[in-house]
């Protein structure tokens, strides 16, 4: 296997290659949050974004972080394809059956009155494509296989937008609608990912290296997992409060503003992906934090670069977009766009963090985010409503990362930062 010391100078392509994957996942994304919003109409966009919440978060939760550990271990070399996917196929099967019951329940139990029963039935048979799909891409990601990684993470927006572009023009709009589309397009996902990891070249990894313990990699994605599947951007905690603290009307609008944050956030997620593959597999302590300082700063430039222009023209794009009805949003988006450029900050320094054996970096982060949270809402929502807790949401993402700068320069000159082999031996 190439060494990363020896690819150094293909960073910089890798690099663009993961911001264009970015865009294209945004502009996929707004294409299907338009569509959506004008088959659906403002309440019907909150019961499908209520659905999607909740059927993201019990996937996200049901994984337990084993995708980071994966792609960790892969990313050294430790062991073969055939090993790993003999590893992890019978935990993903009992997590599929953890997650298909804990969805079924969660909406039977709480939110049977608030959203359409058949729109949640449809989505179930997306979950254990959802989790198949994890596991493939961290196989990917951890082998390099960066092109393949991006194309294979797009193609579920991109299936999305075709069904939802032509269910808009043959269907009256539905929830149940939208979201069989949606579930049809990680379906077909998640068997193109299996396809290509079985046709995937196998021959440069050693054979006689051992897989390392069930328990160690349990230990390794339990301790990153706040940090990579953050409660806040993955698993949409926000979105919950405010379809709980407020309304579905107030939570269409949050959503609509999150559309036009979603182009920074996926840039970074992107780059991320890259570097957290890269820094694993390299063994020099210099370049391994040279590597951390100029992935982080070109991680949080770009995100910069692209959220100033969409914040200035956050109005006219809302009304071009998803029409005057939604043009209520458009200060709650120009506050979660500062936010998002936090957000991006910290993620990119959590994902080249956990790339050096300190998976409780971004954990640490998003547990005082979420501490801090709860009395920014407090005091901002009830004088502020939806904008208040746009600004709460600044306040949770800036501690984060005031943490999160505390816990690198405390570990600077750890042993984690020489040696790879090296788990981190505390959670926080």
């Amino acid at each position: 296997m190439t060494s990363p010391e020896d690819s150094v100078p293909s960073d910089r392509q890798e690099a663009y290659e993961s911001f264009l994957s970015g865009v294209a996942i945004q502009g996929l994304l707004l294409i299907t949050g338009i569509l959506a919003a004008r088959m659906l109409g403002e309440d019907g966009r909150g019961e499908q974004a209520l659905i999607w919440i909740v059927a993201l978060t019990t996937v996200q939760v049901g994984m337990l972080g084993l995708p980071l550990a994966l792609t960790y271990e892969v990313a050294k070399g430790k062991a073969t394809m055939k090993q790993l996917l003999g590893h992890f196929r019978s935990i993903a099967l009992v997590q599929i059956g953890v997650v298909v019951v804990v969805y079924a329940a969660v909406m039977a139990l709480a939110f049977i009155d608030r959203v359409p029963w058949s729109a949640a039935l449809v989505t179930i048979a997306a979950l254990p494509a959802m989790i198949w799909q994890a596991y493939g891409l961290a196989l990917i990601q951890g082998r390099h296989h960066f092109r393949a990684l991006h194309v294979l993470r797009i193609l579920p927006s991109a299936l999305y937008a075709i069904g939802l572009g032509i269910a808009f023009f043959l269907y009256d709009g539905s929830v149940f609608v939208v979201m069989s589309t949606w579930t049809i397009a990680y379906v077909i996902t998640a068997a193109v990912t299996q396809i290509y990891l079985h046709f995937m070249d196998q021959n440069d990894v050693d054979e006689d290296l051992l897989l390392p313990g069930r328990g160690e990699m349990v230990r390794f994605g339990a301790v990153g997992f706040l940090g990579a599947s953050s409660p806040m951007e993955t698993f949409r905690v926000d979105q919950l409060a405010v379809g709980v603290i407020l309304t579905t009307g107030d939570l269409a609008l949050y959503t609509t503003a999150l559309a036009f944050c979603n182009l920074p956030r996926f840039l970074t997620q992107s780059l991320g992906l890259i570097a957290y593959a890269k820094i694993a597999a390299v063994h020099l302590s210099n370049l391994r934090k040279r590597m951390l300082v100029r992935y982080s700063l070109f991680g949080v430039g770009g995100a910069f670069a692209v959220s100033l222009p969409l914040a200035l023209l956050a109005a006219p794009l809302i009304t071009l977009t998803f029409g005057p009805d939604f043009s209520g949003a458009t200060l709650v988006t120009q506050i979660l766009l500062g936010a998002t450029v936090i957000l991006c900050a910290r993620r990119m320094l959590s994902d080249c963090l956990r790339g050096v054996g300190l998976p409780g970096a971004g954990s640490v982060s998003e547990v005082a985010s979420l501490i801090s949270l709860v009395p920014a809402i407090i005091l901002l929502v009830p004088p502020l409503g939806l904008e208040g807790f746009a600004l709460a949401m600044v306040v949770s993402y800036l501690v984060g990362l005031i943490v999160l700068f505390f816990y690198l320069f405390r570990h600077w000159n750890s042993p984690a930062l020489s040696d790879t082999t090296r788990l981190e031996q505390e959670g926080a």
